[in-house]
């Protein structure tokens, strides 16, 4: 069991090293004491946690769709720019409303979802606000080499960013969660069979 164990520290610490998202991200990371608390609404947790996976997806989403805008912007005509950016307004306008729910929950929430809640409003604020420019600015603009001139790009690889930054980050946070509460699982269940033998 203790070998167990030392495999699942190991396989911790090599997450948290190599982990791409880590080192931008560990200092939010909580402590294993700070993964539950007793005051935690069970039925709300779970909701919290679908609604933060369902985040993450809208943010590779919104990534998937602005790659091709800010690598082939000058090729593409401004009909595919606005679609995009109506498909991209879409997930960052849902994602908005599940924050703004998760933030209504937050006293009922595990502290390491409330401590997740409150890092992703900066990148999911920023989402709303560089999307609102692009679109602002493709509206005024809709020749797209004259769009280049503007800071139109600058939107797009914001956006790119945001999204990239918010989707790496929830996936770091909620991989260290999991393998915090394994860890603790099989902490949990040594100390039983220690106190039983």
């Amino acid at each position: 069991m203790r070998i167990h164990i030392n495999r699942v520290l190991g396989l911790l610490f090599t997450f948290a090293l190599f982990s791409p998202a880590a080192v931008l991200f560990c200092a939010a990371l909580p402590g294993p004491a700070a993964l539950t608390s007793p005051t935690a609404n069970w039925a709300e947790a779970g909701r919290a946690t679908a609604m933060i996976n369902q985040i993450q997806n809208q943010a590779w989403k919104v990534r998937r769709e602005v790659g091709p805008l800010a690598v082939e912007g000058e090729q593409l005509n401004w009909q595919i720019h606005s679609s995009r950016l109506g498909e991209i307004r879409t997930q960052v306008n849902e994602m908005s409303r599940d924050l703004s729910q998760l933030s209504e929950m937050k006293n009922q929430l595990e502290p390491w979802q409330q401590q997740l809640v409150h890092s992703m409003t900066r990148n999911i604020h920023e989402l709303v606000y560089q999307t609102q420019a692009a679109i602002k600015t493709l509206a005024a603009q809709r020749d797209t080499l004259a769009l280049a001139l503007t800071q139109y790009p600058d939107y797009l690889n914001a956006i790119y960013h945001n999204a990239n930054h918010l989707a790496g980050s929830i996936g770091t946070f909620t991989g260290y969660v999991s393998a915090a509460q394994k860890l603790a699982a099989l902490q949990h269940g040594a100390g039983g069979a220690k106190a039983r033998s």
